[in-house]
């Protein structure tokens, strides 16, 4: 099970799949893949290694909307939908924590928009929406929501990372967030990465102050804001669906 959840927005898919042909076999020692394939665990054999540039290509060349690569503590699923919009989600173990900003730091060169790290608990509690059933106790409907960043800023996390050009059309400064919530702001080449606190396990302590802050502010998603239905009938789980259509 995952410890660290890692979620980047990009506005297009040509862009990271440049990068990911032209930088991912290059990136440094702990950040650097091993195998690539489909599926959440990796084949280990020669065939799905990041060194046989002939597989690698092929691959890349292929139609796939989805490409999945795979280090010693994580795997990386790029979810490459259409010229419009992109998306990579990172599943990792609690020890990849010191090379989150690491990441950051590339992605920041493959056109990443919005970005945001933390431990699995603390992006759940912001942003996953689980329902028990009341007609069948112990069963749930489940699901992300607040994740459309062109629509609000999906929240607030351990590590957040947003481009300059996503900045400048909100109404919000990182440097701002920092003087406020505590952290630190590292400005790189395309944008900016600010950690609220300096360890993931460290959210706990400042999820009442975050949560208040995202309430507070328009310009952000908060849990606070959907009217959670209750799940009495069957007929009752539309009434989930609709939440997820109005908070997407």
């Amino acid at each position: 099970m995952c410890n660290i959840l890692i979620f980047v927005s990009f506005e297009s898919m040509t862009i990271p799949r440049e990068w990911i042909r032209s930088r991912l076999r290059e990136l440094p020692v702990g950040i650097r893949p091993h195998y690539f394939g489909d599926g959440e665990r990796p084949k280990r054999n020669d065939n799905w290694r990041m060194d046989n540039a002939h597989a690698f290509e092929q691959y890349l060349s292929s139609k796939r909307s989805e490409l999945g690569f795979f280090g010693a503590d994580y795997w990386m699923d790029f979810q490459l939908f259409s010229d419009a919009y992109s998306r990579l989600t990172v599943y990792a173990r609690e020890r990849f924590e010191q090379y989150c900003e690491t990441l950051f730091n590339e992605l920041d060169k493959a056109g990443a928009v919005w970005g945001a790290a933390g431990i699995d608990l603390e992006l759940e509690s912001r942003n996953y929406l689980k329902i028990e059933q009341q007609y069948a106790p112990s069963h749930y409907c489940a699901g992300w929501v607040g994740e459309d960043h062109h629509k609000y800023i999906p929240g607030l996390f351990w590590i957040n990372y947003w481009s300059r050009e996503y900045t400048g059309t909100r109404d919000v400064n990182p440097h701002s967030i920092v003087s406020r919530l505590g952290g630190k702001v590292t400005s790189l080449q395309n944008g900016v990465i600010f950690r609220l606190y300096d360890r993931a396990v460290d959210w706990i302590d400042k999820q009442r102050d975050v949560d208040d802050f995202l309430e507070s502010s328009e310009a952000f998603f908060s849990m606070r804001r959907v009217g959670i239905p209750q799940i009495r009938t069957p007929k009752d789980t539309m009434k989930f669906i609709e939440t997820c259509q109005k908070w997407p």
